[in-house]
C-alpha cells in the first residue's frame, strides 16, 4: 500500500478527499490527517507518508514552506500540491523545489487519481530497483562468506575478503566452527527477506542455546 498524508487547514476539504476515492482499491492508503504545515511535520515522522497530498495557504507553515522543509530532508517523498485558481504562480515556484505536480481547485476527483496513479507506478519502479539492489547484494554476501568455508588460504583472493569489509563483516581470526542446519520443505520462491527474517530467527536460537564468543553469520549453502 501507498501511504498517503492530506495536509488541509479546512476539515470539509480534508473529509472530501477521505471520501472521494476508494482509497484501497487503488492501492493507496490515508495514512494520517494534518490540519497545517506544522502538523504535518510533526507527523510526518511518525507515519512515514510515500505521497503528501496539501494545500498552498495555511496558518503556520504554508504548503511551499512545508514542501521545501520535507523535500530537503526526504528528497524520496511525492509531494503534490493542491491550490486555488489566484495561487497558480506561488505553484509554480514548488515546482522549483522538487514537488511532482500541482491540481487547481476545483477539480475533478479523476484528475487527482490520475496524478497518484503515476505517482504510485513511478514509486513501485523505485521500490523494484531497491529490492533488486538488496537481491545482488544478499548473493554477493553469500557467496563469499561459502568461499571463506570452501577455498582453503591460497585459493581464497583479496578480492574476497575487501568484499567481506565492504559489508562490514570482519573476522578477527582464521578458523572457524562451522555449524550446519537442515531446514525440511525449503522454498525456493522465498524472497530475500523472508530468508532474512528466518536467519534472524536461527541466530537467535542459537544464542539461547551456546555461548557465541565472537563474529557470527548465518548463509545458505548449496549442499
Amino acid at each position: 500500500m501507498i501511504k498517503i498524508m492530506i495536509v488541509d487547514d479546512m476539515p470539509v476539504f480534508r473529509q472530501y478527499l477521505l471520501n472521494c476515492i476508494d482509497w484501497k482499491a487503488y492501492g493507496f492508503e490515508v495514512c494520517c490527517e494534518a490540519k497545517n504545515g506544522k502538523d504535518a511535520l510533526a507527523k510526518f515522522e511518525e507515519f512515514y507518508p510515500d505521497i503528501v497530498l496539501t494545500d498552498i495557504t495555511m496558518p503556520y507553515i504554508d504548503g511551499l514552506e512545508l514542501s521545501e522543509k520535507l523535500l530537503k530532508d526526504y528528497p524520496d517523498i511525492s509531494v503534490v500540491l493542491i491550490t486555488a485558481h489566484s495561487e497558480f504562480e506561488y505553484a509554480r515556484k514548488a515546482l522549483k523545489l522538487g514537488v511532482c505536480d500541482y491540481i487547481v481547485k476545483p477539480f475533478e476527483k479523476e484528475e487527482l487519481l490520475l496524478t497518484l496513479l503515476k505517482l504510485q507506478d513511478n514509486i513501485n519502479k523505485l521500490l523494484e530497483m531497491e529490492k533488486e539492489k538488496d537481491r545482488i547484494k544478499y548473493e554477493k554476501r553469500e557467496m563469499a562468506l561459502r568461499k571463506l568455508i570452501y577455498y582453503d588460504r591460497e585459493s581464497l583472493s583479496a578480492a574476497v575478503v575487501q568484499m567481506l569489509k565492504g559489508m562490514n563483516i570482519v573476522f578477527n581470526t582464521e578458523f572457524f566452527l562451522v555449524c550446519t542446519i537442515k531446514i525440511e520443505k525449503y522454498d525456493n520462491t522465498n524472497t530475500v527477506e523472508d530468508i532474512l527474517k528466518w536467519e534472524d530467527i536461527i541466530l537467535s536460537m542459537l544464542k539461547t542455546m551456546i555461548i557465541i564468543n565472537g563474529t557470527t553469520k548465518i548463509f545458505k549453502d548449496f549442499e
